[in-house]
């Protein structure tokens, strides 16, 4: 991702390390820098012999680090949790509510319009 270095407010690498709240080793920074994490490496500027990155640049890491591990970000609508049940699809789950209603089991909970 190219940006102007000029617009960006600069931070020396090996000032990340006390900027972040779980204080990364500084081989970790490099390590963003040169094989990145999961695909995303952090953005850095070699200025005068020295390495630099920016705020904005970390911002715009942990923003694309943070999404390829948590996939696309959520519409603004629920989603059902890891055990809820899912959405009737017909008679496949009315004879599985059948089975487990002849077992004893319970299934989800009855719809209004069904009540």
């Amino acid at each position: 991702m190219s940006c102007s270095i000029l617009r960006e407010r600069l931070l020396p690498l090996a000032d990340v390390c006390k900027l972040l709240p779980n204080r990364p080793h500084r081989s970790t920074v490099e390590r963003w820098r040169l094989r990145g994490v999961r695909g995303v490496r952090l953005e850095t500027w070699l200025v005068g012999g020295c390495r630099y990155t920016s705020y904005e640049a970390l911002d715009r890491f942990f923003a694309a680090t943070t999404a390829s591990a948590d996939g696309p970000p959520c519409s603004g609508r629920s989603t059902p949790g890891r055990n809820a049940w899912p959405a009737d699809s017909g008679p496949q789950d009315a004879e599985a509510s059948r089975i487990l209603d002849d077992a004893g089991i319970s299934g989800p909970p009855a719809k209004e319009e069904d009540r």
